[in-house]
């Protein structure tokens, strides 16, 4: 993946800049870059094209251009060996490639900053965090391109010279070039003709195909066949009939001057491999096959459509085969939401989620600050202007967005992201098909999916109860009025444990909008409305679950965990209670010691389970089992 960008003077990033697209000690696959315009959102993923995909290199107006270059910084595993050399062309060998890749490594993560360079420090600073858990399974390797196109480390070029040193430079640039082919980076601009993309005929789509559909094209041009009485492939033969072509040509136009020739360089391909010619394959076949949808083609529908479509068919074809062993695939798309209805937000970004839940980096520039209070797994990068010099980024791990009092001094981006949020939920309240429950945490949503039908209601978490109560009273007013209450075909309820007591504008729920709590009373729990002065035992939602299926969650989960294997070992399930308490009078573990021994095996358990709730979230559903909750049962009337 890539770990962050060394930029300089490349549009708006003018001097030497180092973007991070992560925070410390966190790495994920989602990153979503928002801000003004103007503050270098899209620069960013322009930046990465030009390195990628030769994209042209716009030089900061007034900078020198022998001075410029884009140089990505990449953290992989180690066994991306085979697939940078797979492709190499000429004479580098494995071995070489391997001893260049671990001397970058280590040279990498050895680096100490100069004391006069910010961008340097930051770099440090943000490799250190994960010299200690990454260093020794993941290589840490910088490339990148200066404005004409060659090889350039940026400020590490110190580095590059050494190599020259051992290696040769056309080897180097060899291995620059196959480390670039070893990930595959498909880049939509927003003004982008979505057609294109959509005819299947682009590179970006190929490297979005299944990798079966390729195999099987390449195998056909490697099939064995009797040509002049031997066995040859159809690609062998292929070439040396080439071949034999080009040096009749070439005989003959020595004959007026010897020093002509079609002699290939050293550093470039010799022949025709299956791979080039299964992209014209591909090409031929669905130049005239455009995408339709009904029996429109996608030209024909609007722009808002011709997006959805584009984010629908890279949904279908990552999800389709995830395989792509010749390269590691990127997924950069600058503002999804462009032209989009605001009904369709929240379903667009949601796919660009799951595309990076299959292991793809995906990087996505978007306007739609509703976003934010949906980002599970990910790193929100949020760009300012910096009045005569480079945009200032700042990043922000998805599990404590709200909890970090940095976000909270950047512009009002808490309210925006909520407002955002709020009109895109009122509208699919209005227009679409589904009900909406909003619970606090990750949590609360994983193990209430175990029980919800998903093509009937879509469960949401936005990141405790601060943001639930303030996007209740942003949807309180509309839907409080009469005609929306009778233009509204869905429902939306509001979810939240019986930790704390709050007070809200709204006063009273409605037929459309309903905010209940659920508490427990001995082994009982029922839901009431947020409001009612009911209050029961603290709990979260992981003890108001059925007792027997945690039990079983516990047990799968302590198999692959041997630190919880240890901690409910002193443990047993108590059979008399139906809910999944975990401490108190009514809990459903009874502890087999007494006394201290038993004081000190519930506080153990209870440490151990910390760091393990969402995964002991997903055992639960994962279990299986056909058991129905009362209350929740409730919530399902509700919705109803």
């Amino acid at each position: 993946m890539i770990l962050g960008l060394f930029v300089r003077h490349y549009k708006c990033y003018s001097k030497l800049n180092f973007l991070s697209f992560t925070t410390n000690f966190v790495l994920n696959k989602f990153k979503l870059i928002i801000g003004n315009n103007g503050t270098g959102k899209s620069s960013i993923l322009e930046a990465l094209n030009v390195y990628f995909n030769k994209g042209t290199f716009i030089l900061t107006t007034g900078e020198k251009w022998q001075e410029a270059f884009v140089a990505p910084i990449f953290l992989f595993e180690k066994s991306i060996i085979d697939k940078i050399w797979s492709h190499c062309f000429g004479n580098i060998k494995k071995k070489e490639v391997e001893e260049i890749t671990q001397k970058i490594s280590n040279h990498l993560w050895q680096l100490q900053p100069p004391k006069n360079s910010r961008p340097q420090e930051l770099f440090t600073n943000l490799k250190n965090t994960f010299k200690g858990s990454h260093q020794d399974d993941f290589f840490l390797v910088i490339d990148g391109i200066d404005f004409e196109g060659n090889t350039s480390y940026g400020p590490l070029d110190q580095l590059f010279q050494l190599l020259k040193e051992v290696h040769s430079e056309r080897i180097l640039k060899q291995y620059s070039n196959a480390l670039r082919a070893s990930f595959g980076y498909v880049y939509i601009p927003v003004e982008t003709s979505i057609n294109d993309y959509l005819r299947l005929e682009g590179e970006g789509i190929q490297q979005l195909m299944d990798t079966d559909v390729k195999k099987t094209i390449d195998s056909i041009f490697q099939e064995q066949v009797e040509k002049e009485g031997k066995q040859t492939s159809l690609i062998e033969y292929l070439n040396s009939t080439l071949i034999n072509f080009v040096s009749e040509i070439e005989a003959n136009i020595q004959k007026i001057e010897a020093d002509y020739s079609f002699r290939p360089d050293h550093a470039v391909k010799q022949k025709v491999t299956p791979k080039d010619l299964r992209g014209e394959v591909i090409n031929e076949f669905f130049k005239n096959r455009k995408l339709k949808r009904g029996l429109t083609k996608i030209e024909n529908l609007s722009s808002g459509q011709r997006k959805k479509a584009l984010v629908d068919i890279i949904y279908s074809l990552i999800q389709t085969n995830n395989d792509r062993p010749d390269r590691e695939l990127i997924i950069a798309i600058d503002e999804p939401e462009a032209s989009l209805h605001v009904n369709n937000c929240f379903e667009q970004f949601e796919k660009l989620m799951k595309i990076s839940g299959f292991g793809i980096q995906t990087l996505v520039t978007s306007h739609w600050y509703g976003a934010i209070p949906i980002l599970e797994n990910g790193t929100l990068i949020h760009c300012t202007e910096v009045e005569g010099d480079a945009p200032k980024l700042n990043s922000f791990d998805s599990s404590n967005i709200y909890d970090n009092h940095g976000l909270d001094k950047i512009d009002d981006i808490a309210f925006k992201s909520l407002y955002d949020l709020a009109s895109s939920l009122l509208a699919s309240i209005r227009y679409g098909n589904k009900h909406w429950l909003i619970v606090e945490g990750h949590s609360d949503k994983k193990y209430l999916e175990t029980y919800f039908d998903p093509l009937k209601v879509k469960i949401l978490n936005i990141g405790g109860i601060d943001n639930i109560i303030d996007l209740v009273d942003f949807l309180s007013i509309p839907l409080n009025k009469k005609k929306e209450k009778k233009e509204s075909n869905n429902k939306i309820v509001f979810l939240s444990d019986n930790d704390r007591e709050y007070k809200l504008s709204l006063a009273n729920t409605n037929t459309v909008l309903h905010f209940q709590r659920y508490i427990a009373k001995e082994e009982k729990v029922e839901l009431v409305d947020y409001s009612e002065k009911k209050y029961g035992s603290v709990l979260g939602i992981e003890d108001v679950m059925d007792s027997r299926r945690m039990w079983k969650a516990l047990v799968s989960l302590a198999s692959k965990e041997k630190g919880l294997l240890e901690a409910i070992n002193p443990f047993e399930i108590e059979g008399d209670f139906s809910i999944s308490q975990f401490s108190g009078d009514y809990s459903f573990l009874k502890c087999k010691l007494t006394g201290k021994p038993k004081v000190g095996a519930i506080k153990k358990l209870s440490e151990t389970l910390k760091p393990l709730k969402t995964r002991l979230a997903i055992e639960y559903k994962n279990v299986g089992g056909t058991e129905t909750i009362a209350w929740i049962e409730g919530l399902k009337k509700l919705l109803a």
